[in-house]
């Protein structure tokens, strides 16, 4: 699939009109063909979510086995849960498992987002194999409103992104001007994907050296990945990164996925 969508966009880019001083040989097209990588891409939709289905916010569906998870200072906010058999249809590699729910609890706070304070201490991936008994929960403990993320529905489809290796083997988005951005993610649309708004099983990329260094991209990957305002306003201009090891991942232990996340400039 993806390589089919490959085809499409680069041929869409041959032949589509784009501002005039974007006129004249398409050298830029060798670099977008270098550059499209697969990428299972999620993104918000109308409607609400059915029970145990994959979205943002709202009450979590939780078998009965799973605590609501805490922080330093209490109860987390529960900020989205992905189903897995909504989203291994997507995945043409088969590296995630078929059944099951992937959580994603942290705290939701402006100023401990700005201030980088969401770490291992401070947020919480759960994975359960245990779709049968699901039932919607509320914390345990009261969250302020803020805290609480509204609920958005989630939709997934196979697309690509932009994106290559540095020297130094990591991996870093791929820019082109905002004309030929635009109409890649039209092209995508047009060919029933969509442009990844959350990011699933690439590598990650970041624009702070200090998060970076702690993510190793020849034994990691990122399980999913976005900016944090698409979840709430809370989390400001901060990109929330949920990385496994590849191992772990073939194993089907997405509970061991960890939370690297950059605070906004």
């Amino acid at each position: 699939m993806t390589e089919i969508l490959k085809q499409r966009v680069l041929q869409g880019l041959e032949r589509v009109v784009l501002p005039a001083y974007l006129q004249g040989p398409r050298t830029w097209l060798a670099e977008v063909e270098r550059s499209l990588t697969p990428v299972v891409a999620g993104w918000v939709v109308d409607g609400d979510a059915r029970p145990g289905g994959s979205k943002f916010g709202g009450e979590p569906d939780l078998p009965p086995e799973l605590s609501w998870p805490e922080g330093v200072s209490g109860a987390l906010s529960f900020i989205c849960q992905i189903n897995m058999r909504e989203l291994a249809l997507h995945d043409e590699m088969r590296r995630l498992p078929n059944e099951g729910m992937l959580y994603l609890f942290s705290v939701c706070d402006e100023e401990a987002s700005s201030a980088g304070e969401i770490d291992e201490f401070n947020s919480a991936v759960l994975y359960s194999s245990d779709t049968g008994r699901l039932q919607a929960r509320v914390a345990p403990q009261p969250l302020p409103p803020r805290a609480r993320v509204r609920q958005k529905k989630l939709q997934f489809a196979p697309s690509l992104l932009c994106q290559r290796r540095d020297a130094s083997g990591r991996h870093e988005p791929v820019r082109f001007d905002t004309a030929i951005e635009d109409e890649i993610g039209r092209l995508l649309q047009e060919a029933g994907s969509h442009a990844a708004e959350l990011r699933l099983l690439c590598g990650a990329s970041f624009f702070r050296r200090e998060v970076a260094e702690c993510y190793r991209p020849d034994h990691e990957i990122e399980l999913l990945g976005f900016a944090g305002a698409l979840a709430s306003r809370q989390f400001g201009e901060g990109e929330m990164h949920v990385v496994i090891d590849v191992q772990a991942l073939s194993a089907g232990e997405l509970g061991r996925a960890r939370v690297l996340f950059e605070a906004g400039t």
